[in-house]
């Protein structure tokens, strides 16, 4: 399991770098010019797409973290520990 979160930890984190850099790479997002216009739509939807990748990254963790708690509880209980 340590490989996968490594991997998908990886993976978000680049996803996250890579709207912030589009972001700033906008310059001023407040002009009527349609090219900067579309690189603020890309900018939000990378950084859109990136969020709810992390959050599922977070809610696969935090998963496996309860399950291997009720893991540890059950064989604490079973071994008397």
């Amino acid at each position: 399991m340590t490989r996968i979160f490594l991997s998908l930890a990886i993976f978000t984190s680049v996803g996250l770098f890579v709207a912030l850099g589009l972001g700033l790479a906008i310059g001023d997002a407040t002009q009527r010019d349609l090219a900067v216009q579309s690189r603020v739509t890309v900018h939000m939807l990378t950084g859109a797409a990136a969020l709810v990748f992390s959050m599922l990254v977070h809610a696969l963790v935090v998963t496996y973290f309860m399950g291997t708690g009720r893991w540890l509880e059950e064989t604490c209980n079973a071994y008397k520990l």
